[in-house]
């Protein structure tokens, strides 16, 4: 079968057909994730809160860039911005396992981690209910706290920036939906550092690797493939 699609693909005769064919099938799938992160973005967002909550290998969580900034400003979640933002700190870089099996088995299916080249995992993505979480292990230092990001535009995808904010050393309470999700206590300050003073205002050219606050790295990172999530 493979052989029969790269055969379409690569022909000039039936080249375009395929782009047509694959065009269709993107959109359509494209829509019906749109259509389960509707319906399902707040349940997942509620058992996120819950189960990292009664999580014993962090010290602290909140949910953080697009997630918080729908969240905060518009008292919803971002169009197109389908998947659930976390930032998380660790008790030690030895805690990484131990919660991985306990997100297991809270129904959370591990799709991808981010690997430095020096060995450590930056950021986990999971799945559940056919919505992608992506979970940034966060870092303090003296100044700020920071994480680590990888580029998303193609030529750049394998380096790293490093990515600061304000210290978050509070966590508070802020009411989305019929529920309650840890914030940072300095989510206007935080929000400000992430996406630039003018944040209140919405602005769909934002690329996070253009922010003056991202400092460029001479790390490289890896994508590790674990599991396929569900419509992912």
């Amino acid at each position: 079968m493979k052989i029969i699609k790269k055969i379409i693909r690569e022909c000039k005769i039936t080249s375009g057909f395929y782009r047509f064919l694959s065009k269709i099938k993107y959109n359509f799938l494209l829509i019906k994730q749109k259509g389960n992160f509707e319906k399902n973005s707040c349940k997942v967002m509620r058992e996120v809160q819950l189960s990292l909550s009664e999580c014993c290998d962090i010290s602290m969580f909140f949910f953080m860039f697009g997630t918080l900034l729908g969240v905060y400003r518009d008292n919803k979640l971002i169009k197109n911005d389908m998947d659930v933002d976390v930032g998380v700190y660790l008790l030690g870089e030895d805690s990484l396992q131990d919660f991985r099996t306990y997100m297991e088995s809270k129904g959370f299916c591990l799709i991808h981690f981010y690997l430095l080249e020096d060995g450590r995992v930056i950021q986990d993505s999971y799945e559940k209910h056919g919505i992608k979480i992506d979970i940034a292990f966060l870092q303090q230092s003296t100044n700020c706290d920071y994480c680590y990001l990888m580029y998303e535009e193609e030529s750049k995808k394998e380096n790293v920036l490093l990515f600061p904010f304000v210290s978050v050393n509070e966590i508070e309470k802020y009411a989305f939906s019929d529920f309650q999700i840890n914030v940072p206590k300095q989510t206007e300050q935080y929000l400000a550092d992430t996406y630039g003073e003018d944040w209140k205002q919405p602005n769909p050219k934002y690329k996070y690797w253009e922010n003056p606050n991202a400092k460029n790295t001479e790390f490289t990172a890896s994508i590790v493939y674990c599991n396929k999530g569900e419509g992912l």
